[in-house]
């Protein structure tokens, strides 16, 4: 396993300058629930200036899903109009900026159309089951999907039931099973894992545990340790889970949801950008 050399979430008192010579420094976040017209937790004028803070502190961004909130699906002009304002947000980015959609951003049922505006417009890379390579550092991205952990994951090639309860089944390891074809995509000795969903549960600590098979899946798990070569996973999804925690085999896992991040500050809407993502520093 590649080593984090370092990590770290951004401090107002003690910002990081990255040092491209020897590492990889990613700024991470998720879950913003941009809207056009009004603020569920901060205004797109005020994302434009985490852009700009999260440009300043690393050599690329990646916000793991949840870009835009759109409450109703009935209107998919409303998640068009939240999709075009995320975009002026990331076109303010002076990095690479690598996005992932999460379960909001398929909500109006044309996730195409969202992921289409946020790369013609926001120059954003966005990945679901590809991979991205910066300076030597593999990112292998995709949403996945929940499922459950250990024994009580939902496992298609075991469950006895209704056909459509063993098709969601299928349907939520299909969408786990892109993050394997994303890493094998990826020939670099280093590699990051991004997803929206969680592959563990100790970063979903805080959430009911009812609610644990809708937030993740360890079959996420199984792949990254598979895989060997991952150096560290963000994720979001869950807004009252916990900030760290490891897989099996020990590779960190960061829950990078903006309420997790700063949870008093996002619920007071008191807005601090330097609280509001991570560092991952990755050596090249």
């Amino acid at each position: 396993m590649i080593s984090l050399v370092a990590e770290k979430r951004n401090q107002p008192t003690q910002p990081v300058t990255p040092d491209s010579s020897n590492t990889l420094t990613v700024a991470t976040s998720s879950d913003w629930h941009i809207m056009h017209d009004r603020s569920k937790y901060f205004s797109p004028a005020q994302y434009k200036e985490l852009i700009r803070v999260m440009s300043d502190n690393a050599d690329a961004i990646i916000v793991t899903g949840d870009i835009v909130d759109h409450p109703d699906p009935t209107n998919p002009q409303v998640a068009v109009d939240a999709a075009k304002a995320a975009a002026e947000v990331f076109a303010q980015a002076s990095v690479p900026v690598i996005l992932l959609l999460g379960n909001h951003d398929f909500n109006d049922g044309n996730p195409n159309a969202i992921a289409q505006i946020l790369q013609d417009e926001g120059g954003a890379i966005v990945l679901d089951g590809q991979s991205y390579v910066i300076e030597g550092v593999g990112i292998a991205g995709t949403k996945g999907m929940g499922g459950g952990f250990g024994t009580r994951r939902n496992r298609s090639d075991t469950m006895v039931g209704e056909p459509e309860y063993r098709r969601l089944t299928l349907e939520s390891e299909a969408e786990n099973d892109k993050l394997a074809i994303a890493l094998a995509q990826l020939t670099t000795a280093r590699k990051l894992v991004a997803v929206h969903y969680a592959p563990i549960t100790q970063t979903l600590e805080g959430e009911p545990v009812d609610l644990f098979n809708l937030l993740g899946s360890s079959q996420l798990e199984d792949i990254i340790d598979a895989d060997g070569h991952v150096a560290a996973v963000v994720h979001g999804h869950a807004h009252h889970g916990s900030q760290e925690g490891h897989t099996q085999t020990g590779v960190p896992v960061y829950n990078v949801a903006i309420q997790v991040l700063d949870p008093q500050g996002v619920r007071a809407r008191e807005f601090h950008p330097k609280n509001l993502f991570r560092q991952i520093v990755v050596e090249k």
